[in-house]
């Protein structure tokens, strides 16, 4: 039976933060066989461990399973190659004894993580060095005594294979050590691809923590990096429910992390001081999140080919848990209501059903912030709704069957497709997850009413502006991104009929044959859109109808295949506005034909 180890001051505030029942410690005092079995069949581990200064950095070691296995009963033997020079967390360990190869562990603190990406298994483990060891070439033996472990969930592990590889230590050459803030552009590529990390922590009493992060590639947000200061912002998705990592950063700050990168071995070794941020705070701070924990970075350490593995070449199979990427309030506009200040609810008062796959949605917005005479939203905005209080089942801790619904806070953005009004209010959304599902079954006689938590949406993305400025517009669209241009559209075209006009506006729109229906609406809507857009039909047909010649009927462009670079050929290099909303695979491609040119782009998910 596990022991009970009870939980700590900072653990307790944590749960108290979060409004959620203190559950027991399920640690062991001591290293199970069972336990030392998995860290034997582990590939990676992490190490936590503190500096002179008290500051806490964590290193990553890894390669062939069994190079981590138990020695003696609860002690851990680690062999290793790493650069015990440069790597800060060797460095810590050998900290005043230089010259020595052979250290005595005195007691010093340290935690570990072991874990196995191809089966997403990881064990926790804390306790003391006994001894370390170092000799020619890199390599490096430590003996650990285990005080405590756990074994801890796969979520968030993303699976891949770890090959062994020489480090950059070696006789390689490939070698580059940069150290201070702020961080260099290596860094912060590094950061920007990366989808797992590893954070050390550290209790006056309990000891030290080493835990896993993990998501999308691009989870961690860098939020500040420049000579004033270097931040970043991770959300934390739904776990255990034993916040060990949290409670030990709400008593001491103080935090060391290592961000690998897989792929070329190179890592970045930060320590600096941790914030949890809660609920609002959280929200106004890291989109959809209601928990994250901002880092204000003090020291780092950016190691080209510093780990002695890599991901072998079968690359990386994702997590389903992944949520999606989280992005800074900063990275996009903020929203034009302030849902702290005001209420504003939307009541579903219509629905039609423009394809098998699309509707549009009829909102009226209600509340003391309504004015009659007084615009919310500007055309092409998007507005926030919050569906939590519909959908929100409670807590799981795991559910194969459905995992995104673990960090799903149901809360949904859409572009606002009809033109501005006070009141009403049109979304126009393809069925893709819980929140569009939820809107096409519910029975319109039952009323349904939900929060308007903004309206916002890129400045940038105004077509007007475009055509006052470059004078001819391209509008690149997938699907349903063609919603920003609908709720321009009158007035764009409005504006291109007048006598005199020398402006331009060209819409190349790649639609699913099942999708017609929102063209043939789009087109009949909005006279004169038709006439300036090219549609790429693409799949198979769904019905006896010629949807091709449907569209051409209305007065459009269209080719019967997919939209490639060589049609936005004729545009490029004329110093021409484009926009783009695509989802995320054909936005990528549609970046990568207008590399170069003045793009501005939305990319849409629900």
């Amino acid at each position: 039976m596990p022991g009970v180890l009870g939980r700590h001051e900072g653990e307790v505030a944590v749960y108290g933060k979060l409004r959620v029942p203190v559950r027991e410690n399920p640690s062991h005092p001591r290293l199970p066989p069972a336990h030392a079995q998995r860290v034997a069949q582990s590939s990676l581990l992490a190490l936590g461990a503190l500096d002179k200064q008290g500051r806490p950095w964590t290193t990553l070691l890894g390669g062939e399973a069994g190079f981590t296995r138990a020695v003696a009963e609860n002690v851990l033997g680690i062999e290793g190659l790493v650069d015990s020079k440069e790597d800060p967390v060797m460095k810590a360990i050998w900290e005043g004894n230089v010259e020595r190869d052979v250290v005595k562990g005195e007691g010093k603190l340290m935690s570990g993580l072991s874990i196995e990406p191809m089966t997403r298994d990881r064990v926790k483990f804390a306790g003391r060095m006994v001894v370390a060891a170092r000799a020619d070439g890199g390599k490096v033996q430590l003996g650990m005594q285990i005080e405590e472990c756990i074994g801890n969930c796969p979520k968030y592990i993303n699976k891949r294979r770890i090959v062994p590889k020489v480090p950059g230590f070696g006789n390689n050459g490939n070698r580059r050590v940069v150290k201070g803030l702020p961080l260099s552009e290596e860094a912060v590529k590094l950061l920007s691809k990366a989808d797992m990390m590893f954070l050390s922590s550290e209790h006056a009493v309990d000891g030290m923590d080493t835990n896993h992060r993990g998501g999308a590639a691009g989870f961690m947000r860098l939020e500040r990096n420049d000579d004033q200061g270097v931040s970043l912002v991770y959300p934390e998705f739904s776990g255990n429910m034993l916040y060990s990592t949290l409670g030990n950063l709400h008593t001491n700050p103080a935090v060391g992390v290592i961000v690998p990168d897989l792929e070329t071995s190179d890592a970045l070794f930060l320590t600096g001081h941790a914030t949890i941020l809660y609920g609002a705070e959280a929200g106004a701070v890291l989109s959809r999140s209601n928990l994250a924990v901002r880092i204000a970075v003090s020291d780092a350490v950016f190691i080209k080919s510093h780990l002695s593995f890599h991901t072998s070449d079968e690359g990386v199979e994702f997590s389903p848990y992944n949520p999606p990427i989280r992005r800074l309030l900063t990275e996009a506009d903020v929203p034009l209501v302030d849902s702290g200040r005001v209420e504003i609810t939307a009541k579903l008062v219509g629905r039609e059903e423009l394809t098998r796959s699309v509707n549009r949605y009829q909102f009226v917005l209600e509340g003391d912030a309504v004015k009659q005479d007084e615009l919310m939203w500007r055309a092409g905005q998007y507005v926030t709704l919050d569906f939590e209080e519909e959908l929100n089942i409670g807590f799981a801790h795991m559910n194969d069957d459905d995992p995104q619904s673990l960090n799903e806070d149901y809360k949904r953005t859409f572009t606002i497709s009809n033109v501005p009004g006070a009141k009403t209010m049109e979304i126009t959304a393809k069925l893709h997850g819980p929140v569009t599902r939820f809107l096409a079954k519910h029975p319109l006689r039952v009323p349904l009413s939900v929060p308007v938590l903004g309206f916002g949406g890129q400045e940038a993305f105004s077509l007007s502006a475009g055509l006052d400025k470059a004078g001819e517009v391209v509008f690149v669209a997938g699907g349903v991104g063609i919603t920003p241009l609908l709720a321009q559209a009158p007035d764009i075209l409005a504006r291109l009929g007048r006598p005199g006009n020398s402006k331009k506006l060209s819409v190349l729109w790649s639609l699913r044959r099942d999708e017609v229906g929102l063209a043939a609406d789009s087109f009949r809507r909005s006279e004169g859109l038709a006439a300036v857009t090219k549609v790429f039909l693409t799949g198979e047909k769904v019905t006896e109808e010629d949807e091709a010649e449907t569209l051409r009927g209305l007065g459009a462009e269209v080719r019967e295949r997919r939209m490639g670079e060589a049609d936005l050929r004729q545009w490029r290099g004329k110093g021409l506005g484009f926009f783009a909303c695509a989802s995320g695979g054909m936005l990528v491609r549609i970046q990568g034909w207008l590399e170069g040119e003045r793009l501005v782009w939305e990319e849409f998910a629900y």
